[in-house]
């Protein structure tokens, strides 16, 4: 069992001070977020030849210079939040840990545990669902390895980022290291795209509780994908990837579930959407805050079979582009629309989770991750999924209660096309 020692903590302030807009304006979907962290964590192998080390005692105090200055641009993540839920820019900082790991990173990555996983990161899984407690809103570790290979930990309130957010902002302040002169220019302009309502009737939905849950890891290489999805089955539905493996997933989990529970009543599969792409016209990626809502896709006992699952999801996905790709005439009309969505979500069941995030492109200068990933929160009933290092695979991460994870992970089908928490390291 290796063993992780903080070797400091302190508080990363902006290098510049913050405008005079001291309380940033909470957009509708700002509302709906709760105030829980994502979770991203980021692997770097030793120095090569060509490349510095990530570890030595320059690299580090590079890196907190740099993220000194990609707060001047990112201010509101220096804030708090404050009793009514706003964000206060109050120059606080981001709390940023730095660690040492009794361990090689390649012995970690080798055989990735959750259990060490987890302790890479600043703020535990359960810590990170119940969001009380901690001030700051973005709070990071540096943990450096015995072998020289390096790890970051960073976890970000929901209540101010979606994970497009976190990407673009984990990119700029790996520009800012690598050339201090680079200006990312992040716009927080989401209450003028989704207005807030001033009469709430739904509140942020908390996480359901944890304590039977069980998290697996599932990876499926290009090859794998491409053969599902041009099978007899799907050819003709011209799936993508992300269509093609959510629907694999999802049928596991719902036979499993109704072999467990022996119920057959209807299910909603939610997906998560990142509307920046969907509206008209579409929004920057320098859009920074919550742009992300459920697409719901109800799902019948009889529509449980693959190719249902994938027509399914297609054509919930098409209806959604419909809706949002139109140019509504008011941003209050978008309002309206997100407000109706999430009401059909409190009425019905949201029981699966799914989005791809891209994270590996964050170069600090001593090379690209060799592994990066969107880390799970001990959420039941939800699946994260992520891009593999190559860029043609996928990462799935699936937190399900215990009995229907035995089902889940002894499926003949789905093992068939995926690998069960290979080493990141085999496509090396």
């Amino acid at each position: 069992m290796q063993s992780k020692t903080i070797i400091s903590k302190e508080a990363i302030k902006p290098s510049q001070p913050t405008p005079r807009e001291r309380t940033l304006s909470k957009s509708l979907l700002d509302q709906f977020s709760p105030h829980i962290f994502v979770r991203v964590i980021l692997f770097y192998l030793p120095a090569g030849r060509q490349n510095p080390n990530p570890t030595d005692t320059t690299s580090i105090k590079l890196l907190k210079t740099s993220l000194s200055k990609t707060l001047s641009h990112y201010y509101p993540f220096a804030g708090k939040v404050n009793k009514e839920g706003q964000i206060e820019c109050t120059d606080d900082g981001v709390e940023l840990l730095e660690a040492r790991f009794s361990s090689r990173l390649v012995d970690v990555l080798e055989h990735p545990r959750i259990e060490e996983i987890s302790k890479l990161f600043p703020i535990s899984g359960d810590e990170a669902l119940k969001g009380s407690g901690i001030d700051s809103l973005v709070v990071i570790q540096i943990t450096r390895f015995d072998c020289g290979g390096m790890a970051i930990g960073a976890c970000f309130s929901h209540k101010i980022v979606d994970a497009s957010s976190i990407a673009t902002f984990m990119n700029d302040w790996a520009s800012i290291t690598c050339n201090p002169n680079h200006g990312p220019i992040p716009q927080f302009s989401g209450a003028s795209f989704f207005p807030p309502f001033d009469s709430m009737t739904i509140s942020p939905k908390s996480m359901p509780p944890s304590e039977e849950c069980r998290t697996r890891r599932l990876v499926f290489n290009v090859s794998k994908i491409d053969a599902l999805r041009n099978n007899n089955v799907l050819r003709a539905l011209h799936p993508t990837r992300f269509e093609t493996i959510a629907a694999l997933i999802c049928k596991t989990i719902l036979g499993g579930s109704t072999a467990t529970s022996g119920s057959t009543r209807p299910r909603a599969v939610n997906i998560i959407v990142n509307l920046r792409t969907k509206m008209a016209p579409p929004l920057s990626e320098n859009q920074i805050g919550n742009f992300a809502t459920h697409n719901l896709v109800n799902v019948t006992a009889c529509e449980t079979d693959l190719y249902s699952l994938v027509r399914l999801l297609k054509d919930g996905m098409a209806k959604f582009h419909e809706k949002f790709g139109q140019q509504l005439d008011s941003a209050y009309e978008r309002s309206s629309e997100i407000h109706n969505s999430y009401k059909e979500l409190e009425q019905l069941l949201g029981n699966k989770n799914a989005e791809i995030f891209p994270f590996y492109n964050v170069d600090f200068g001593f090379g690209k991750p060799v592994w990066a990933s969107v880390f799970p929160n001990p959420t039941r009933n939800c699946i994260f999924m992520c891009d593999t290092r190559d860029g043609k695979g996928i990462e799935a991460w699936v937190s399900l209660d215990d009995p229907d994870v035995a089902v889940f992970e002894n499926d003949h089908e789905l093992l068939s096309f995926a690998s069960t928490n290979p080493s990141p390291l085999g496509t090396l």
